[in-house]
């Protein structure tokens, strides 16, 4: 899910700050000004007929006799919403009741923080609560693409509840609806992208390709219909009135909507057209640099970058990150990995992409090998990773393209043999130097960049400025893992952005919240620290000798306590929100691996780590029923 994004705030409800991103340069100026569209509140009279018909497809009207019906469409006033203008704002006087005749609206809390609680389509009412309540709005509306209403006077609405018994009997059911699915006005995950328009930032990228492919992967789950310039030919409306039409023809009969936009260049309709309704838009870009052509070319709220005919090893995607602030970047290779990686796109549009969440604990997390080696091993396709500490570490090689067999041996050569935390210095900021770990990162990740990876890839550190939680999703991938497994006291904070960032387990140490924002389909969440809360007590042999005497000079006895940095890591957990909550209430499936058996620091105990995974996935595959998608 731009610059650092905080814990609990959704990329589908507004906009995102990550730590990790660096400022966009003055070129890329023209870009940013072109795909922020302007959200005022814009009315625009339409000069089309309101037909008795049109009032009847709306369930609140459905009910009335034909001569009312003729008679109130009279009397209604259409209007046309421009895409991300407000109809109204919270708080605003209701003055009349809005019957949604084409297009999409979002309904959103602006205040304490803005949120989006509902979407409404063609047939949607909107407004009759507070003509009825005689309040002010309690929620703001804002289209999501260019949208048609007919607007109902509070005068005219008064008359029909006084005169129409079915339209109070109508209203009074749709009343019932929305306080039956409202649910206390929050909404768990965002609804799929309804309209996805799919723009090339350059000459010779596969668009039409890519539509081609999203089309036949996306159907296999659910209708989806393409719309590109030449499909128009031949309807009876012209120009931009009859895409609209064909649109929304569309709409009704389809769940999801590609649209294929041109090639950059300046005043296009068509292709400012496709983004302006899109609810979300795929940017393609290639090799070239930055065009003229292509800062010109609008670019819808909600873009993703998608960095086409990707080779291994390539690098570069980050100057259109910085240019377009994208929610996500995807890469598309050419070749015979073109269909797996476009197909991977699909899985994310259409809301079937498996996310694989990796919670923190020291020593405990290397069970996620054993894990991911049964997920992958059971065909599912695994598309997006997050993690914290240890989780993200071992998340970042997944993300990188490694298989569980090399994760293994990686973690078995950097944490057992060469262990990064050893190198001890005079403790006036930490216990640790921290450099055997920076250069154990470097070592594993080079200088790749987050949105360089094979895999959606996030991670979570925790800043001690503001006390927040900090999401990197881009920038280098080592310096974003180092924040994510800094335990405070035993290492020095990476300081990033004027941030002080330490390991993120000290807020949220299974970040499955984060990763169930994006809404792209189900979440398995890892959780090695879920036997926290029993009491397993703590294991250590008595110490003998001289051991035992220093000990005694320390502490005053030989009670068997953990050591430092053990004790600094089980407060980091300590601390953390709860776990098993977050999984319960955002993840489709949860595997519990029992390690509570192996220490903190433990690593050398990495096969047993790696069994315990396996058996603990193999026996949440066997229990669940949940649908996960496969290769």
């Amino acid at each position: 899910m731009p610059p650092t994004r905080l814990a609990g705030r959704r990329p589908w409800e507004r906009q995102r700050r990550d730590s990790s991103r660096r400022a966009p340069s003055q070129a890329h100026a023209r870009i940013r000004l072109r795909s922020d569209w302007v959200a005022e509140r814009i009315m625009l009279p339409v000069t089309r007929t309101v037909s008795p018909d049109s009032l009847g497809e709306a369930p609140i009207f459905a009910g009335l006799p034909q001569a009312m019906r003729v008679e109130l469409a009279s009397r209604c006033e259409p209007l046309q919403v421009p895409a991300h203008a407000w109809l109204f704002r919270q708080g605003d006087a209701a003055d009349a009741l809005y019957v949604v005749l084409s297009g999409r609206l979002e309904v959103i809390v602006e205040s304490p923080e803005e949120a989006v609680i509902r979407i409404l389509g063609q047939g949607a009412t909107v407004g009759e609560l507070s003509l009825l309540t005689g309040t002010p709005r309690s929620a703001g509306v804002r289209a999501l693409r260019d949208t048609e209403l007919l607007a109902l006077t509070r005068a005219d609405f008064v008359q029909l509840l006084e005169n129409q018994p079915r339209f109070s009997l109508a209203l009074t059911r749709i009343l019932g609806d929305q306080l039956r699915v409202s649910r206390g006005l929050t909404v768990e995950r965002p609804p799929l992208p309804a309209t996805i328009a799919i723009v090339p930032l350059g000459p010779g990228l596969p668009a039409r390709e890519l539509v081609d492919c999203l089309a036949r992967a996306m159907g296999r789950w659910h209708p989806v219909a393409s719309l590109d310039r030449h499909s128009l030919a031949g309807r009876r409306e012209h120009g931009l009135e009859g895409a609209a039409a064909e649109l929304d023809r569309c709409e009704r009969t389809a769940r999801q909507v590609l649209l294929l936009g041109e090639e950059p260049g300046v005043d296009d309709p068509w292709t400012e057209f496709c983004t302006r309704q899109a609810d979300r838009t795929l940017a393609l870009v290639g090799e070239a640099p930055i065009s003229r052509e292509a800062t010109l070319t609008p670019i819808g709220r909600e873009r993703d970058v998608v960095c086409c005919n990707w080779v291994p090893d390539r690098t570069g995607a980050a100057a259109w990150q910085d240019a377009l602030a994208p929610r996500a970047t995807h890469l598309v290779y050419s070749g015979t990995r073109f269909e797996a990686s476009a197909t991977r796109i699909a899985r994310r549009l259409a809301g079937r992409s498996v996310g694989v969440v990796l919670s923190g604990g020291g020593a405990r997390a290397l069970a996620h090998i054993g894990v991911l080696e049964e997920l992958l091993g059971a065909g599912i396709a695994v598309d997006r990773v997050a993690g914290c500490s240890m989780g993200a570490f071992i998340g970042a090689q997944l993300a990188a393209g490694l298989e569980p067999d090399a994760i293994y041996e990686c973690c078995r050569e950097e944490l057992v043999s060469r262990s990064p935390w050893s190198d001890y210095t005079v403790p006036v900021v930490s216990l640790l130097r921290g450099q055997k770990l920076r250069e154990m990162l470097l070592r594993v990740f080079a200088l790749r960049e987050i949105q360089d990876l094979d895999r959606g890839y996030f991670c979570v550190s925790t800043d001690l400025i503001s006390s927040e939680l900090v999401i990197h999703d881009r920038g280098l991938v080592w310096p974003a893992v180092a924040a994510s497994m800094c335990i405070p006291g035993a290492t020095p904070p990476v300081v990033m952005d004027r941030r002080l960032l330490v390991d993120g387990g000290l807020i949220d140490n299974l970040p499955v919240e984060a990763m169930a924002s994006y809404g792209e389909g189900p979440i398995v969440a890892v959780d090695v620290t879920a036997n926290r809360s029993r009491r397993a007590g703590f294991a250590r042999p008595g110490s003998r000798g001289m051991r035992a005497r220093l000990r005694r000079a320390a502490v005053g006895d030989d009670v068997p306590r953990p050591g430092l940095r053990e004790t600094m890591m089980r407060s980091i957990l300590s601390g953390s929100r709860d776990t098993a909550e977050a999984a319960k209430r955002f993840a489709d499936l949860v595997i519990h691996p029992d390690t509570s058996s192996i220490g903190l620091l433990a690593f050398d105990e990495v096969d047993r780590a790696r069994d315990l995974g396996r058996q603990a996935a193999r026996a949440a595959l066997e229990s669940t029923q949940h649908p996960l998608s496969t290769n």
